[in-house]
């Protein structure tokens, strides 16, 4: 994965590598709809995945992630998928996002979760690597 700017802002998205070689990155879906969400901006695609910032009906922005278009005729995809959806909804903790709707548009399978923002996880590494105890401490919080 890689860093890209979306044009006109300074939020960055992942992308995967090979996204210059034709490959799909799931920006062919921004400015779509599925399940009533816009698609607004691509915040992040990886193995199976992509996410977006969507809005929805309401006008309330949230974290939408369906499967990659390549990977929906795959064998299999659409059941991961639903397993993950399954996965994602049944904790019920503060420090977990929860799903807040799922379905199905357009052949496309897709959740929705509340959207974080405040920058990326990536970014707040550094500081946990350098202090064993602010680790710990994240992690208790966590867990």
């Amino acid at each position: 994965l890689r860093l890209v700017t979306e044009p006109g802002t300074a939020a960055s998205s992942a992308v995967p590598d090979d996204a210059d070689a034709g490959h799909p990155d799931g920006r062919e879906l921004v400015g779509r709809s599925l399940g009533g969400h816009r698609l607004a901006a691509l915040l992040g695609s990886g193995g199976m995945g992509v996410v977006y910032r969507a809005v929805r009906p309401d006008g309330t922005a949230v974290a939408l992630k369906t499967v990659a278009a390549p990977l929906l005729s795959v064998p299999g995809a659409r059941e991961r998928f639903a397993l993950e959806i399954d996965a994602a909804a049944r904790p019920d903790h503060p420090n977990v996002l929860r799903v807040l709707a799922a379905g199905e548009d357009a052949g496309h399978p897709w959740f929705t979760a509340p959207l974080l923002t405040g920058g990326r996880l990536a970014a707040c590494i550094g500081a946990y690597r350098a202090d064993w105890r602010a680790a710990a401490g994240l992690v208790a919080t966590l867990a």
